[in-house]
């Protein structure tokens, strides 16, 4: 009996012992809803995620792929997109669009800084209702009106400061705004298998993501 539990089912333990933990650690799994072209990623596709990719010791850093839940969509998928501006870089928000990008455009182009913790960050009626939704987050009693105030705890502030660290996260279609550290799940490596109409692709068996 001894003999059959160290060949047989001692082994079978310590794998199973040992994919739990890689699984709770250090690797997981996540469905991909849709199409991501530019990562050659298709609809049903799973995709092999490194948890251990960032943290407050290795944040993002720009054109970094990056899977997170998006804090202010608790009901959405899983998310993917790549890192497109950093904490304390400067994005520009275009009045005749409503559109944020990169670089300014025109003169008529406002500024937003994306927040890094405990920096305080202007409040204007061009950034207010994005610092209120990420402020949300960290605090309570935060309103935000019309006409580009904010109030916390029922006074007018002109400038805000936050507690985490926010990344602006986007893809060529999606763009999913300022994201913190703590809401990134880690960073996709590989499709390990895609489904479609309920049968196994053999043909998008662990590629790389691009």
């Amino acid at each position: 009996m001894k003999t059959v539990f160290r060949v047989y089912i001692l082994p079978v333990v310590v794998a199973a012992t040992l994919l739990l933990l890689v699984r709770s650690f250090v690797l997981t799994q996540y469905a991909s809803d849709g199409a991501l072209i530019e990562w050659g990623i298709h609809p049903g596709d799973r995709i092999l995620v490194n948890k251990l990719a960032y943290s407050s010791a290795r944040p993002p850093q720009l054109g970094d792929k990056i899977v997170f839940e998006h804090p202010l969509m608790p009901d959405h998928p899983v998310c993917f997109a790549a890192c497109t501006a950093l904490p304390g870089d400067t994005l520009w928000y275009q009045p005749a669009s409503g559109k944020i990008t990169p670089t300014a455009t025109c003169p008529a182009d406002h500024p937003i800084v994306v927040p890094s913790k405990g920096k305080d960050m202007q409040v204007t009626p061009y950034n207010a209702r994005i610092y209120w939704h990420l402020l949300r987050l960290e605090r309570a009693f935060v309103t935000y009106r019309e006409n580009g105030e904010l109030l916390i705890d029922g006074r007018k502030v002109k400038t805000v400061a936050f507690l985490n660290d926010y990344y602006w996260l986007a893809t060529n279609a999606t763009t999913y705004g300022m994201i913190p550290l703590r809401s990134m799940l880690g960073a996709p490596f590989c499709v390990s298998y895609g489904m479609k109409d309920g049968t196994l692709r053999l043909d998008r068996l662990f590629l790389t993501i691009e």
